[in-house]
């Protein structure tokens, strides 16, 4: 997946409004489908499974401006 593909997956994983799902009875099943950038494949996720995949978007965010500052630092030490 690049860069694009994956700030795309974030935004419409953004849409889902946990709170308004938790709160609704109309839909019983808490499913709930989102397509993936090449429109061929999609996760069908539950509300337990979107505030996971939520967490786990944020934590790769996470590792890779980690994994930037680290190279940009190593960089920098180099070239001192």
């Amino acid at each position: 997946m690049n860069v694009c593909s994956f700030i795309a997956f974030k935004t419409k994983l953004d849409a889902f409004n946990v709170e308004e799902m938790l709160l609704s009875d109309f839909d019983a099943h808490d499913l709930e489908i989102l397509p993936l950038c090449n429109k061929e494949h999609f996760l069908l996720l539950n509300l337990n499974e979107i505030i996971e995949m939520k967490d786990l978007i944020q934590g790769a965010l996470v590792m890779l401006e980690l994994n930037s500052i680290v190279h940009h630092r190593i960089r920098r030490a180099t070239l001192i």
